[in-house]
């Protein structure tokens, strides 16, 4: 009897380590599909962040660009109205319109227009002070050609 009871703690421990071993190996298939869920979804973050670092790259790109031509034209123009010569002028017009033909489009259009009413503008404010200057320089002129 002593020989049974034995065999039947041996079994139920046998059986008591085996329930362990299969709740054990349960608790590390749950670990390992939280792991594999945490994983997927720091993926699918970093993919996120990549396609947004992408696209941020491309407007810095244009922006870039945009400033770039901006100078550009803003340099033609304002050479153009110091009386570089035509030849010159023309020069550097193609030079600039076959730059910006090479960009997309829309994009071109759109910039060209604002490139060049921006640049217009404030050439229009740099004869402006050019005006007011030889205006006040004549006026002080004037002055000193009564008073003397």
């Amino acid at each position: 009897m002593d020989y049974d009871h034995r065999v039947q703690n041996q079994h139920n421990n046998k059986q008591i380590n085996l329930n362990q071993l299969k709740q054990q190996l349960k608790r590390n298939i749950q670990t390992e599909s939280q792991y594999q869920q945490q994983l997927e979804q720091q993926k699918q973050q970093y993919c996120h962040l990549l396609n947004k670092q992408k696209k941020i790259n491309k407007v810095i790109h244009k922006l870039q660009v945009l400033v770039i031509d901006f100078f550009q034209v803003f340099y033609l123009y304002t050479y153009e109205y110091q009386n570089v010569t035509l030849m010159q002028a023309k020069t550097l017009r193609m030079i600039l319109h076959n730059k910006l033909m090479q960009k997309n489009a829309y994009f071109l259009s759109i910039t060209k227009y604002l490139l060049i009413s921006i640049s217009k503008k404030l050439i229009l404010i740099v004869n402006m002070i050019y005006l007011i200057k030889a205006i006040v320089y004549h006026l002080i002129h004037l002055l000193f050609f009564c008073l003397f």
